[in-house]
Protein backbone atom coordinates (compact mmCIF):
# COMPACT_ATOMS: atom_id res chain seq x y z
CA UNK A 1 0.00 0.00 0.00
CA UNK A 2 1.48 3.44 -0.88
CA UNK A 3 1.80 6.18 1.69
CA UNK A 4 3.85 9.11 2.88
CA UNK A 5 7.52 8.46 3.40
CA UNK A 6 8.74 7.72 6.94
CA UNK A 7 11.33 10.46 6.48
CA UNK A 8 8.51 13.03 6.34
CA UNK A 9 6.11 11.86 9.05
CA UNK A 10 5.24 8.79 11.12
CA UNK A 11 2.25 8.02 13.30
CA UNK A 12 3.20 7.15 16.89
CA UNK A 13 1.20 6.11 19.93
CA UNK A 14 2.80 7.42 23.13
CA UNK A 15 1.66 5.87 26.42
CA UNK A 16 1.50 7.20 29.96
CA UNK A 17 4.58 5.92 31.88
CA UNK A 18 3.81 2.93 34.11
CA UNK A 19 0.53 2.03 32.41
CA UNK A 20 -0.26 -1.68 32.16
CA UNK A 21 -1.37 -3.19 28.82
CA UNK A 22 -4.94 -4.50 28.63
CA UNK A 23 -6.28 -7.46 26.72
CA UNK A 24 -9.98 -7.71 25.92
CA UNK A 25 -11.67 -11.09 25.71
CA UNK A 26 -13.18 -12.14 22.41
CA UNK A 27 -16.79 -10.95 22.03
CA UNK A 28 -19.21 -13.06 20.02
CA UNK A 29 -21.03 -11.44 17.10
CA UNK A 30 -24.15 -12.27 15.16
CA UNK A 31 -23.75 -14.91 12.51
CA UNK A 32 -24.52 -12.54 9.64
CA UNK A 33 -22.04 -10.02 11.03
CA UNK A 34 -19.35 -12.67 11.52
CA UNK A 35 -19.54 -13.57 7.82
CA UNK A 36 -19.16 -9.93 6.77
CA UNK A 37 -16.28 -9.37 9.20
CA UNK A 38 -14.59 -12.51 7.83
CA UNK A 39 -14.88 -11.14 4.29
CA UNK A 40 -13.35 -7.83 5.38
CA UNK A 41 -10.48 -9.52 7.23
CA UNK A 42 -9.83 -11.77 4.25
CA UNK A 43 -9.74 -8.78 1.92
CA UNK A 44 -7.29 -6.92 4.17
CA UNK A 45 -5.04 -9.97 4.36
CA UNK A 46 -4.99 -10.38 0.59
CA UNK A 47 -3.77 -6.82 0.06
CA UNK A 48 -1.35 -7.22 3.00
CA UNK A 49 -2.92 -4.34 4.87
CA UNK A 50 -2.87 -6.31 8.13
CA UNK A 51 -0.55 -8.98 9.47
CA UNK A 52 -0.86 -11.80 11.99
CA UNK A 53 0.34 -11.17 15.57
CA UNK A 54 1.19 -14.11 17.83
CA UNK A 55 1.95 -12.66 21.28
CA UNK A 56 0.40 -9.16 21.56
CA UNK A 57 0.43 -7.08 24.74
CA UNK A 58 -2.58 -4.99 23.78
CA UNK A 59 -5.71 -6.65 22.44
CA UNK A 60 -9.04 -5.11 21.40
CA UNK A 61 -12.31 -6.32 19.89
CA UNK A 62 -14.00 -5.52 16.59
CA UNK A 63 -17.12 -3.32 16.66
CA UNK A 64 -19.18 -3.87 13.47
CA UNK A 65 -21.24 -0.85 12.41
CA UNK A 66 -23.98 -1.50 9.81
CA UNK A 67 -24.11 0.82 6.78
CA UNK A 68 -27.17 2.00 4.89
CA UNK A 69 -26.29 -0.17 1.89
CA UNK A 70 -26.36 -3.35 3.98
CA UNK A 71 -22.59 -3.67 4.37
CA UNK A 72 -20.72 -3.56 7.68
CA UNK A 73 -17.99 -1.11 8.62
CA UNK A 74 -15.34 -2.86 10.72
CA UNK A 75 -14.31 -0.57 13.58
CA UNK A 76 -11.88 -1.29 16.41
CA UNK A 77 -12.57 -0.62 20.10
CA UNK A 78 -9.57 1.48 21.14
CA UNK A 79 -11.08 2.90 24.33
CA UNK A 80 -8.53 1.21 26.60
CA UNK A 81 -5.70 2.48 24.42
CA UNK A 82 -7.13 5.99 24.42
CA UNK A 83 -7.24 6.02 28.22
CA UNK A 84 -3.61 4.94 28.35
CA UNK A 85 -2.47 7.67 25.93
CA UNK A 86 -1.60 11.23 27.06
CA UNK A 87 -4.13 13.85 26.02
CA UNK A 88 -3.29 16.48 23.41
CA UNK A 89 -4.66 19.84 24.55
CA UNK A 90 -4.43 21.45 21.12
CA UNK A 91 -8.04 22.17 20.01
CA UNK A 92 -9.33 20.80 16.72
CA UNK A 93 -10.35 23.54 14.24
CA UNK A 94 -14.01 24.03 13.42
CA UNK A 95 -14.99 22.72 9.99
CA UNK A 96 -16.72 26.01 9.15
CA UNK A 97 -13.50 27.92 9.87
CA UNK A 98 -11.56 25.55 7.63
CA UNK A 99 -13.96 26.18 4.76
CA UNK A 100 -13.84 29.95 5.35
CA UNK A 101 -10.04 29.89 5.23
CA UNK A 102 -10.12 28.26 1.81
CA UNK A 103 -12.34 31.03 0.39
CA UNK A 104 -10.61 33.14 -2.23
CA UNK A 105 -8.27 30.37 -3.43
CA UNK A 106 -8.58 29.10 -6.98
CA UNK A 107 -8.07 25.42 -6.12
CA UNK A 108 -9.50 23.30 -3.34
CA UNK A 109 -8.86 19.54 -3.32
CA UNK A 110 -11.45 17.11 -1.97
CA UNK A 111 -9.49 13.98 -2.95
CA UNK A 112 -10.63 10.83 -1.17
CA UNK A 113 -8.20 9.09 1.15
CA UNK A 114 -9.62 5.59 0.60
CA UNK A 115 -7.00 4.70 -2.02
CA UNK A 116 -4.23 5.16 0.52
CA UNK A 117 -1.88 7.52 -1.32
CA UNK A 118 -1.92 9.99 1.58
CA UNK A 119 -1.80 7.50 4.45
CA UNK A 120 0.59 8.19 7.32
CA UNK A 121 2.55 5.07 8.16
CA UNK A 122 2.55 3.60 11.64
CA UNK A 123 5.87 3.38 13.46
CA UNK A 124 7.15 -0.21 13.69
CA UNK A 125 7.45 -0.15 17.47
CA UNK A 126 3.79 0.96 17.84
CA UNK A 127 2.13 -1.51 15.43
CA UNK A 128 1.62 -4.11 18.18
CA UNK A 129 -0.46 -1.65 20.24
CA UNK A 130 -3.32 -1.66 17.70
CA UNK A 131 -3.81 -5.44 17.64
CA UNK A 132 -7.41 -6.69 17.39
CA UNK A 133 -8.85 -10.16 17.96
CA UNK A 134 -11.21 -12.24 15.82
CA UNK A 135 -12.34 -15.86 15.73
CA UNK A 136 -9.73 -16.53 13.07
CA UNK A 137 -6.73 -14.98 14.84
CA UNK A 138 -5.17 -11.74 16.07
CA UNK A 139 -4.04 -9.07 13.61
CA UNK A 140 -2.58 -5.58 13.56
CA UNK A 141 -2.54 -2.94 10.84
CA UNK A 142 0.60 -2.47 8.79
CA UNK A 143 1.74 -0.40 5.83
CA UNK A 144 4.08 -1.85 3.22
CA UNK A 145 7.43 -0.19 2.52
CA UNK A 146 8.24 0.82 -1.03
CA UNK A 147 10.66 -1.64 -2.54
CA UNK A 148 11.18 0.39 -5.71
CA UNK A 149 10.97 4.05 -6.55
CA UNK A 150 8.49 5.14 -9.19
CA UNK A 151 9.80 7.39 -11.96
CA UNK A 152 7.89 10.41 -13.18
CA UNK A 153 7.33 9.96 -16.94
CA UNK A 154 5.35 11.71 -19.66
CA UNK A 155 2.25 9.67 -18.89
CA UNK A 156 2.29 10.82 -15.26
CA UNK A 157 2.76 14.44 -16.35
CA UNK A 158 -0.21 14.24 -18.73
CA UNK A 159 -2.43 12.72 -16.01
CA UNK A 160 -1.34 15.46 -13.61
CA UNK A 161 -2.31 18.16 -16.14
CA UNK A 162 -5.78 16.62 -16.57
CA UNK A 163 -6.35 16.52 -12.80
CA UNK A 164 -5.16 20.12 -12.47
CA UNK A 165 -7.51 21.23 -15.24
CA UNK A 166 -10.50 19.46 -13.68
CA UNK A 167 -9.82 21.00 -10.27
CA UNK A 168 -9.55 24.49 -11.73
CA UNK A 169 -12.91 24.41 -13.57
CA UNK A 170 -15.45 24.39 -10.68
CA UNK A 171 -16.34 27.76 -9.08
CA UNK A 172 -14.70 28.41 -5.73
CA UNK A 173 -16.19 29.95 -2.63
CA UNK A 174 -15.56 33.57 -1.69
CA UNK A 175 -15.58 35.34 1.67
CA UNK A 176 -18.55 37.54 2.51
CA UNK A 177 -18.33 41.33 2.39
CA UNK A 178 -19.43 42.94 5.70
CA UNK A 179 -22.38 45.29 5.34
CA UNK A 180 -23.62 43.83 2.04
CA UNK A 181 -26.94 41.89 1.93
CA UNK A 182 -26.70 38.12 1.60
CA UNK A 183 -28.71 36.05 -0.88
CA UNK A 184 -30.15 32.81 0.49
CA UNK A 185 -31.44 30.35 -2.12
CA UNK A 186 -33.57 27.39 -0.99
CA UNK A 187 -34.38 24.33 -3.08
CA UNK A 188 -36.72 21.64 -1.70
CA UNK A 189 -37.68 18.27 -3.17
CA UNK A 190 -39.75 15.45 -1.70
CA UNK A 191 -36.88 14.08 0.40
CA UNK A 192 -33.96 16.52 0.14
CA UNK A 193 -33.42 20.20 0.89
CA UNK A 194 -30.51 22.29 -0.31
CA UNK A 195 -29.27 25.82 0.27
CA UNK A 196 -26.80 28.19 -1.37
CA UNK A 197 -25.57 31.38 0.28
CA UNK A 198 -24.36 34.04 -2.15
CA UNK A 199 -23.63 37.76 -2.30
CA UNK A 200 -23.49 40.41 -5.02
CA UNK A 201 -20.27 42.24 -5.68
CA UNK A 202 -20.78 46.00 -5.15
CA UNK A 203 -19.23 47.07 -8.46
CA UNK A 204 -20.00 44.34 -11.00
CA UNK A 205 -23.30 43.19 -9.37
CA UNK A 206 -22.18 39.64 -10.10
CA UNK A 207 -23.24 36.96 -7.66
CA UNK A 208 -20.51 34.97 -5.97
CA UNK A 209 -21.14 31.78 -3.94
CA UNK A 210 -20.17 31.71 -0.28
CA UNK A 211 -21.47 28.40 1.09
CA UNK A 212 -23.31 25.26 -0.08
CA UNK A 213 -25.20 22.88 2.21
CA UNK A 214 -27.71 20.07 1.68
CA UNK A 215 -29.53 17.59 3.88
CA UNK A 216 -31.70 14.52 3.49
CA UNK A 217 -34.98 14.79 5.37
CA UNK A 218 -35.88 12.46 8.20
CA UNK A 219 -38.77 10.02 7.90
CA UNK A 220 -41.27 12.20 9.77
CA UNK A 221 -40.13 15.34 7.92
CA UNK A 222 -41.02 13.75 4.59
CA UNK A 223 -44.68 13.77 5.69
CA UNK A 224 -44.70 17.58 5.94
CA UNK A 225 -46.49 19.68 3.33
CA UNK A 226 -44.36 21.49 0.75
CA UNK A 227 -44.87 24.78 2.61
CA UNK A 228 -43.83 23.23 5.92
CA UNK A 229 -40.76 21.72 4.21
CA UNK A 230 -39.84 25.21 3.01
CA UNK A 231 -40.13 26.54 6.57
CA UNK A 232 -38.06 23.61 7.84
CA UNK A 233 -35.37 24.28 5.23
CA UNK A 234 -35.23 27.96 6.19
CA UNK A 235 -34.85 27.19 9.90
CA UNK A 236 -32.21 24.54 9.19
CA UNK A 237 -30.24 26.89 6.92
CA UNK A 238 -30.28 29.73 9.44
CA UNK A 239 -28.97 27.48 12.18
CA UNK A 240 -26.15 26.10 10.01
CA UNK A 241 -25.16 29.54 8.65
CA UNK A 242 -25.97 31.68 11.67
CA UNK A 243 -22.42 33.10 11.90
CA UNK A 244 -23.01 34.63 8.44
CA UNK A 245 -26.67 35.65 8.78
CA UNK A 246 -26.64 37.30 12.21
CA UNK A 247 -24.50 40.26 11.09
CA UNK A 248 -26.06 40.86 7.65
CA UNK A 249 -29.42 41.44 6.04
CA UNK A 250 -30.69 38.33 4.24
CA UNK A 251 -32.71 38.25 1.00
CA UNK A 252 -34.57 34.94 0.73
CA UNK A 253 -35.22 33.33 -2.68
CA UNK A 254 -37.57 30.33 -2.80
CA UNK A 255 -40.64 29.14 -4.64
CA UNK A 256 -42.86 29.83 -1.63
CA UNK A 257 -42.82 32.47 1.09
CA UNK A 258 -42.33 30.65 4.41
CA UNK A 259 -42.28 33.91 6.39
CA UNK A 260 -45.83 34.81 5.34
CA UNK A 261 -47.01 31.34 6.30
CA UNK A 262 -45.40 31.52 9.73
CA UNK A 263 -46.42 35.07 10.67
CA UNK A 264 -49.99 34.91 9.34
CA UNK A 265 -50.93 31.53 10.79
CA UNK A 266 -53.82 32.12 13.26
CA UNK A 267 -53.05 29.17 15.55
CA UNK A 268 -49.44 28.50 16.51
CA UNK A 269 -48.68 24.85 17.25
CA UNK A 270 -45.57 23.70 19.06
CA UNK A 271 -43.55 23.22 15.88
CA UNK A 272 -44.60 26.52 14.26
CA UNK A 273 -44.01 28.47 17.47
CA UNK A 274 -40.53 26.98 17.82
CA UNK A 275 -39.67 27.90 14.22
CA UNK A 276 -40.86 31.48 14.75
CA UNK A 277 -38.71 31.79 17.87
CA UNK A 278 -35.60 30.55 16.03
CA UNK A 279 -36.15 32.93 13.09
CA UNK A 280 -36.90 36.01 15.18
CA UNK A 281 -33.19 36.86 15.63
CA UNK A 282 -32.49 37.16 11.88
CA UNK A 283 -33.23 40.02 9.46
CA UNK A 284 -34.78 38.05 6.58
CA UNK A 285 -36.80 39.50 3.67
CA UNK A 286 -38.54 37.33 1.08
CA UNK A 287 -37.87 38.21 -2.58
CA UNK A 288 -40.35 37.14 -5.25
CA UNK A 289 -39.34 34.87 -8.09
CA UNK A 290 -39.24 37.79 -10.57
CA UNK A 291 -35.99 39.02 -9.07
CA UNK A 292 -34.22 35.64 -9.28
CA UNK A 293 -31.30 35.70 -11.68
CA UNK A 294 -31.45 33.64 -14.86
CA UNK A 295 -28.56 31.51 -13.71
CA UNK A 296 -30.45 30.37 -10.64
CA UNK A 297 -33.55 29.61 -12.71
CA UNK A 298 -31.40 27.51 -15.02
CA UNK A 299 -30.07 25.59 -12.03
CA UNK A 300 -33.61 24.95 -10.85
CA UNK A 301 -34.59 23.68 -14.30
CA UNK A 302 -31.54 21.43 -14.33
CA UNK A 303 -32.82 19.74 -11.16
CA UNK A 304 -35.87 18.45 -13.08
CA UNK A 305 -34.72 17.89 -16.71
CA UNK A 306 -37.01 16.84 -19.54
CA UNK A 307 -36.08 13.77 -21.57
CA UNK A 308 -34.26 14.56 -24.78
CA UNK A 309 -36.87 13.01 -27.09
CA UNK A 310 -39.92 14.14 -25.11
CA UNK A 311 -42.59 16.09 -27.02
CA UNK A 312 -44.39 19.09 -25.63
CA UNK A 313 -48.03 18.42 -24.80
CA UNK A 314 -50.22 20.74 -26.87
CA UNK A 315 -53.45 19.62 -25.23
CA UNK A 316 -55.06 22.29 -23.10
CA UNK A 317 -55.97 21.15 -19.62
CA UNK A 318 -59.69 21.08 -18.89
CA UNK A 319 -60.53 21.89 -22.51
CA UNK A 320 -64.03 20.54 -21.96
CA UNK A 321 -64.79 23.65 -19.86
CA UNK A 322 -66.61 26.16 -22.08
CA UNK A 323 -67.20 29.03 -19.66
CA UNK A 324 -65.76 30.34 -16.39
CA UNK A 325 -67.81 32.32 -13.90
CA UNK A 326 -66.23 34.87 -11.64
CA UNK A 327 -66.47 33.92 -8.00
CA UNK A 328 -68.73 36.27 -6.10
CA UNK A 329 -67.48 37.68 -2.78
CA UNK A 330 -68.61 35.67 0.24
CA UNK A 331 -71.25 37.44 2.34
CA UNK A 332 -72.01 34.73 4.89
CA UNK A 333 -70.33 34.27 8.25
CA UNK A 334 -68.66 31.02 9.29
CA UNK A 335 -68.69 29.44 12.76
CA UNK A 336 -66.56 26.54 14.00
CA UNK A 337 -67.22 25.07 17.44
CA UNK A 338 -65.95 22.24 19.63
CA UNK A 339 -65.92 21.17 23.24
CA UNK A 340 -63.84 18.76 25.28
CA UNK A 341 -63.91 17.14 28.71
CA UNK A 342 -60.74 15.77 30.35
CA UNK A 343 -59.07 15.49 33.73
CA UNK A 344 -58.25 19.20 33.68
CA UNK A 345 -61.87 20.33 33.38
CA UNK A 346 -64.53 21.17 30.80
CA UNK A 347 -63.77 23.73 28.09
CA UNK A 348 -65.66 24.95 25.04
CA UNK A 349 -64.54 27.12 22.15
CA UNK A 350 -65.84 28.72 18.98
CA UNK A 351 -64.40 30.71 16.08
CA UNK A 352 -66.42 33.24 14.07
CA UNK A 353 -65.13 34.26 10.64
CA UNK A 354 -66.54 37.39 9.01
CA UNK A 355 -66.90 37.84 5.21
CA UNK A 356 -63.78 40.03 5.37
CA UNK A 357 -61.90 37.08 6.94
CA UNK A 358 -61.78 38.64 10.40
CA UNK A 359 -61.46 36.03 13.16
CA UNK A 360 -63.23 36.20 16.51
CA UNK A 361 -62.01 33.62 19.04
CA UNK A 362 -64.16 32.49 21.97
CA UNK A 363 -62.96 30.18 24.73
CA UNK A 364 -64.85 29.43 27.97
CA UNK A 365 -64.19 27.04 30.85
CA UNK A 366 -67.40 25.52 32.23
CA UNK A 367 -67.94 25.62 35.98
CA UNK A 368 -70.03 22.45 36.15
CA UNK A 369 -69.35 18.80 35.37
CA UNK A 370 -70.80 17.40 32.16
CA UNK A 371 -70.32 14.80 29.45
CA UNK A 372 -68.39 15.40 26.21
CA UNK A 373 -71.57 15.76 24.10
CA UNK A 374 -72.99 18.36 26.50
CA UNK A 375 -69.75 20.33 26.18
CA UNK A 376 -70.19 20.40 22.40
CA UNK A 377 -73.77 21.67 22.83
CA UNK A 378 -72.50 24.44 25.10
CA UNK A 379 -69.83 25.35 22.54
CA UNK A 380 -72.44 25.62 19.78
CA UNK A 381 -74.77 27.72 21.95
CA UNK A 382 -71.91 30.02 22.97
CA UNK A 383 -70.96 30.60 19.33
CA UNK A 384 -74.56 31.28 18.24
CA UNK A 385 -75.11 33.73 21.12
CA UNK A 386 -71.97 35.62 20.05
CA UNK A 387 -73.26 35.70 16.45
CA UNK A 388 -76.63 37.10 17.61
CA UNK A 389 -74.82 39.77 19.63
CA UNK A 390 -72.99 40.79 16.46
CA UNK A 391 -76.33 40.89 14.55
CA UNK A 392 -75.25 38.22 12.10
CA UNK A 393 -78.02 37.32 9.64
CA UNK A 394 -76.50 34.50 7.56
CA UNK A 395 -74.04 32.02 9.01
CA UNK A 396 -72.68 28.56 8.17
CA UNK A 397 -72.00 26.34 11.20
CA UNK A 398 -69.34 23.62 11.20
CA UNK A 399 -68.86 20.98 13.92
CA UNK A 400 -67.92 17.35 14.38
CA UNK A 401 -71.28 16.23 15.87
CA UNK A 402 -73.90 15.62 13.18
CA UNK A 403 -76.79 15.55 15.67
CA UNK A 404 -76.20 19.17 16.69
CA UNK A 405 -75.89 20.31 13.05
CA UNK A 406 -79.18 18.59 12.14
CA UNK A 407 -80.96 20.17 15.11
CA UNK A 408 -79.75 23.64 14.07
CA UNK A 409 -81.05 23.09 10.54
CA UNK A 410 -84.44 22.08 12.00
Amino acid sequence: MPGLSEDIVQYRLPLIPGIKPKKQKLCKLKIEWELKVYEEVKKLLEVKFIQVVEYPEWLTNIVPVPKKDGKVRMCIDFRDLNKASPKDDFPLPNIDLLVDNTAGHALLSFMDGFSGYNQIKMALEDMMKITFITQWGTYCYRLLKKNSLKKWNDECQEAFKKVKQCLSLPPFSSPDIPGQPLLLYLSITDTVMGCMLAQQEPESKREKPIYYISKKMLEYEIEYTILEKTCLALVWATQRLRHYLLSNKVLLHSRMDPLKYLFEKPALTGRIARWLLLLSKFDITYITQKSVKGRVIAEQLADAPVEENAFLKAKFSYEEIMELEEETPRTRWLMYFDGAVNNQGQEVGAVLVSPKKEYILISIKLQFECMNNIAKYEACITGLEAALALRVQDIDVFGDLILIICQING
